[in-house]
């Protein structure tokens, strides 16, 4: 199930839809959205209207704070998705709680070679901390926040 950020009472949709769903996918673009050049105001972005829909960097921290919801509030796997363009990207991804995650406006913007690229970074990072798999980083930004609030007067 594909899940929006703009869904109201995220974490109780994750919960009632769990018991029918194998897994959720967070987030999509965001739109429409409206942007032009003040040079030259004339719609770029492809519709008559100029209108278009809003992905890549721009979207990755409400991406990755959906994926939390969503990965906090029940068991199923969430697809993490929104922005992810490096390995370091990826890697949050997964401490917020995802179990794969999708790339794409990356692809099309830097070509098919991102896959790669991402896949590299992120094994260099878990590597060099001596962690065996991305499924290892999974929740740690949960467990870690519950930590911090029991510390914390």
């Amino acid at each position: 199930m594909k899940i929006s950020p703009n869904t109201p009472d995220l974490e109780e949709l994750a919960v009632r839809a769990s018991e029918f769903v194998d897994a959720f996918v967070a987030i999509n673009s965001l739109g429409p959205v409206l942007d032009f050049d003040p040079e030259n105001p004339v719609p770029p972005l492809g519709s008559s209207y100029g209108q278009g829909w809003l992905s890549g960097p721009p979207i990755l921290p409400l991406a990755l704070r959906t994926v939390y919801q969503i990965a906090s509030a029940q068991p199923k796997p969430v697809i993490g998705v929104g922005g992810i363009s490096s390995g370091r990207d990826a890697v949050k991804f997964f401490q917020a709680g995802a179990s794969l995650v999708q790339i794409c406006t990356a692809a099309i913007t830097k070509g098919s070679e991102i896959y790669g690229k991402v896949s590299g970074e992120m094994l260099l990072w878990l590597e060099e901390r001596g962690i065996s798999s991305p499924d290892s980083l999974r929740g740690e930004y949960v467990r870690n926040l519950r930590k911090y609030r029991k510390d914390r007067p």
